[in-house]
């Protein structure tokens, strides 16, 4: 019996250890790569955020220069620096005082003569060198009104539009928004509002005092200004500039009403109240001593000078119970609750911002009056110094 040959295969164990350790060789180069490269990136700095700010600068005949904060980013002082024509400058001020350069302050600047000079902010807090975060020309601008010592213009002068004017006085006449970003105009149209301010409420039936006048001068050289009389057959009486409406409160007055925001009057009504109208002239509406009584329906003043006014609010109380009564000013509330005092706002006027109130009839509650009193505020015949 034959046997046939058989082939036995018999593998190499060299091979399979092979295989294994470029499996590994590969793994290890790999999870090195990853290793190195994040290394690599994690260890450098992360970015610093680079402010983004606009401004605009001025000079005044007083070697200062104001740059004015009207949009962007807040700065800290220390974190940036001011070239003025390549001189660098780390002695500024802020207006506040504080050590945040934000939307609606100014930086300031002494010792730089007036003229025209070519202004940048450089942002030093990168970590990685100076930035240029912005840079302007200043104006050549001169300071058209006197400025008192607290920042507010002197009395019987009016903030022009320039720029040093409106830096001088804080941006707080409206006349100056002109200048500050659309995203500011808000927040300062707030804060003004707050200051030097009041609000006075009272839920009780209240009338003006008899005999006071309430005067307003036409200051409209368009000839767009009227006064409308008699709500059943109406009379639409047209004003002019320099012409004077003056309207007298008796004890049948009533339900007058006034609200604006200066320089124009977008309503002013009343019932049975005395009445005169003083062209430019010197020639009265009325005959005899220039006073009517009339029904006031409608009022429409474009343009008119400050109120030639005060305002007493006589608020009876039957059994001395008094009634709710709020008073707010400069932000302060000096009376919240029940109250049977008389009060009188002296020398009205509209707010900073122009915003200008009184609503009083004494046949329903409540009454309201929104303005300012430069002549002060007087209870039961005491001046009270309130904030203003």
């Amino acid at each position: 019996m034959k046997i046939k040959n058989q082939q036995f295969t018999v593998s190499d164990p060299s091979s399979g250890v092979s295989e294994l350790i470029g499996g590994i060789l590969m793994i290890t180069i790999v999870v090195a790569a990853a290793a190195i490269i994040g290394v690599i990136l994690f260890s450098q700095q992360t970015p610093e955020k680079i402010p983004n700010i606009n401004f605009m600068a001025g000079s005044d005949n007083s070697n200062h220069l104001y740059l004015y904060h009207n949009g962007g980013d807040t700065l800290t002082k220390g974190t940036f620096s001011v070239l003025v024509d390549n001189d660098t400058r780390n002695d500024y001020t802020i207006s506040d005082k504080g050590t945040e350069w934000s939307v609606g302050k100014n930086l300031v600047l002494d010792n730089v003569p007036s003229g025209a000079h070519n202004i940048a902010i450089i942002y030093n807090a990168t970590g990685s060198g100076a930035v240029l975060l912005r840079s302007a020309s200043s104006s050549n601008a001169t300071l058209q009104n006197s400025i008192s010592s607290s920042g507010a213009p002197v009395s019987g002068t009016t903030p022009t539009q320039d720029l040093v004017s409106c830096a001088a006085i804080n941006f707080t006449d409206p006349s100056c928004y002109f200048f500050v970003a659309p995203d500011a105009v808000l927040n300062m149209f707030m804060k003004n509002v707050s200051q030097n301010s009041i609000n006075y409420y009272r839920a009780d039936k209240c009338s003006l005092s008899e005999g006071q006048i309430f005067s307003i001068k036409i200051m409209d050289a368009t000839s767009k200004s009227s006064i409308t009389i008699n709500k059943i057959h109406p009379v639409v009486i047209k004003l002019s500039q320099n012409d004077i409406i003056s309207i007298k409160f008796s004890s049948n007055s009533a339900n007058f009403r006034t609200f604006g925001l200066a320089p124009q009057i977008w309503e002013l009504t009343g019932d049975n109240v005395d009445l005169n109208i003083t062209f430019a002239n010197g020639t009265k509406y009325f005959s005899g001593n220039g006073y009517s009584t009339q029904d006031i329906a409608h009022t429409w003043i474009s343009d008119y000078s400050n109120l030639n006014s005060d305002l007493a609010i006589l608020c009876p109380s039957p059994g001395g119970q008094g009634a709710n009564t709020a008073l707010t000013v400069n932000s302060t509330q000096y009376i919240n609750g029940q109250n049977d005092q008389n009060i009188e706002f002296r020398k009205i006027r509209p707010l900073s911002v122009g915003l200008f109130l009184i609503q009083s009839d004494k046949n329903s509650a409540p009454i309201y009056f929104v303005g300012v009193a430069d002549g002060g505020i007087w209870i039961d015949g005491i001046r009270r110094q309130l904030g203003v």
